[in-house]
């Protein structure tokens, strides 16, 4: 579930990792903000855990908690 500003905007449920997340089409959740870049980050599944990579995003990553 993709919320922004607490609405959700996407459902999606993927198979495989890392889901590459960016604005441009070739990504495998895109977000056509002007904040986002090409190709933003990667959500990956690693020893049991979700971790989020950026991938030298101009405006870096922000989650929930302020990280």
């Amino acid at each position: 579930k993709v919320t922004v500003d607490g609405q959700c905007i996407a459902t999606k449920t993927y198979q495989t990792t890392p889901i590459r997340i960016g604005r441009l089409l070739d990504n495998d959740l895109v977000l056509p903000f002007d904040q986002i870049s090409r190709f933003h980050a990667e959500l990956r599944y690693e020893q049991g855990q979700w971790v989020v990579v950026d991938l030298k995003s101009t405006n870096g990553l922000q989650t929930a908690d302020g990280q």
